[in-house]
């Protein structure tokens, strides 16, 4: 058995991988609104569209991680439904 094998047998790292999908996607996604809001006022000097393309990927970045950490509890459902 190789470590990956290990680990996704491993269900406390499966909650802590989880865990830390959705609080990495609230953070790129509060870091994307800031990204937005402190060009808004001025504090960084990139131009409007440099600005907001960068907010809304990172934003997009930590929709993905929270779908990822979706996707994790459903197959934690599915594994205890299937013992």
């Amino acid at each position: 058995m190789n470590y990956e094998e290990r680990n996704e047998q491993n269900r406390g790292y499966r909650n802590f991988r989880t865990g830390l999908d959705f609080g990495m996607g609230i953070f790129y996604i509060l870091i994307g609104i800031s990204v937005g809001y402190l060009r808004y006022f001025g504090t960084i000097e990139l131009q409007k569209i440099y600005a907001y393309a960068l907010g809304m990927l990172i934003i997009l970045y930590g929709a993905f991680r929270i779908s990822r950490g979706i996707a994790g509890v459903k197959e934690q459902n599915a594994r205890k439904n299937r013992l």
